[in-house]
């Protein structure tokens, strides 16, 4: 599959309040989905505008080059480095020569890979599945302070600091974290799959289950999960179709 590029993504991209919004399936199931939004009161689908760029068809399967920043309230989660030979994850669109991939995910989670080897416990816990956004960007593309050394921010927008006076672009060199048996590109609220010779990126985040919390989130009919996702241990992501029936909605969207 041939790359696709997204655009750039050098400036700090805040998505709506709305993409934070979690569509589930029902009043007691313990999954949803973010960045969705309601079509014909009936269905939901992924909304292009909680991917930078407002792109027409967010599948997450695109790479933003050159992409230096992270969006607002998201981090480095995972890393490769072409020129360095050095990874913590298997991009769907590895980066080649001197060029750099990272995972942009949300700041307070981790990524793993699906499918996770072995039997999953069943906890009281409910997962949350969100777009990963993959970045690419060759070293001439940073300003030459944060070429000496980078070391992990916590800002929102995954903007990197240095030794050096802070500049202003620049990606996060994030821990190496075990990349699981996922072989895609993803984040946690971060992850990646590689599915049907695609890829497609999404977050995922864990919460305690509190039934009163019901009415916080919208529900709806997922039928179908083919998408690549990043989650924090012990969640998973996976990709989701463009339509889904909706059986149950909440009061908001």
């Amino acid at each position: 599959m041939s790359e696709l590029i997204l655009g750039p993504l050098t400036t700090t991209f805040t998505p709506a309040w709305s993409c934070s919004i979690i569509f589930v399936s029902c009043s007691n199931c313990n999954n949803g989905w973010q960045a969705q939004k309601c079509v014909g009161g009936s269905t939901v689908s992924n909304d292009g505008g909680c991917w930078p760029g407002s792109v027409t068809n967010p599948f997450a399967s695109g790479v933003y080059s050159p992409g230096t920043i992270c969006p607002n309230g998201y981090t480095t989660a995972c890393s490769h480095d072409a020129g360095k030979n050095t990874k913590d994850f298997d991009f769907m669109f590895p980066p080649t020569g001197s060029e750099v991939a990272i995972g942009c995910c949300p700041s307070h989670l981790g990524y793993l890979t699906l499918p996770h080897p072995g039997s999953p416990d069943i906890v009281e816990s409910f997962k949350a599945f969100a777009p990963l956004f993959q970045l690419k960007y060759q070293p001439s593309d940073l300003p030459s302070t944060t070429k000496e050394s980078i070391t992990t921010s916590s800002n929102d927008g995954a903007v990197a600091s240095t030794s050096s006076p802070q500049t202003s672009a620049a990606h996060q060199q994030v821990q190496h974290l075990s990349s699981g048996a996922w072989a895609g590109i993803g984040c946690g609220i971060a992850l990646g799959i590689i599915l049907l010779g695609t890829t497609v990126f999404f977050l995922i985040r864990s919460k305690r289950r509190n039934r009163a919390a019901a009415s916080n989130v919208s529900t709806f009919n997922q039928d179908e999960t083919k998408s690549t996702a990043e989650l924090q241990v012990p969640h998973r992501v996976m990709e989701m179709t463009t339509d889904r029936e909706i059986m149950e909605l909440g009061t908001s969207h």
